[in-house]
C-alpha cells in the first residue's frame, strides 16, 4: 500500500501500487464506493477493470467532494428530456 500525505503530514489517502494507464483506457468494468474499515477514512472506492480491482481509501472531503459532483451530475441529468437518454 502506498499512503498518502498532505502539506501537515496527515494520512489523506492509501492506495495499492499500480503502473499508469493511458488517457484513453476503456472504463472500469464496475466502480462503487463502501464503507472502509480503516476507522481513519469513512469510505473506499473500489473499481473492477477486467481481471483487476483496485480500492482506495478516501477521506472525508474526498467523499464529499464526491458527494457534490454526483449531486450536481444527477440534477443535470434530470434536467435532460427523456428523448436524449438512452432509456427513451
Amino acid at each position: 500500500m502506498i499512503e498518502h500525505y498532505d502539506e501537515n503530514g496527515d494520512l489523506v489517502a492509501m492506495s495499492s501500487e499500480t503502473p499508469k494507464q493511458p488517457i484513453d483506457t476503456p472504463r472500469a468494468d464496475l466502480a462503487y464506493i463502501r464503507p472502509c474499515p480503516l476507522r481513519r477514512f469513512p469510505s473506499e472506492l473500489c473499481v473492477k477493470h477486467g481481471d483487476d480491482y483496485f480500492v482506495v481509501a478516501i477521506s472525508r472531503e474526498q467523499l464529499m467532494n464526491m458527494l457534490e459532483a454526483g449531486t450536481k451530475q444527477l440534477r443535470e441529468f434530470d434536467k435532460r428530456p427523456i428523448e436524449d437518454t438512452e432509456i427513451g
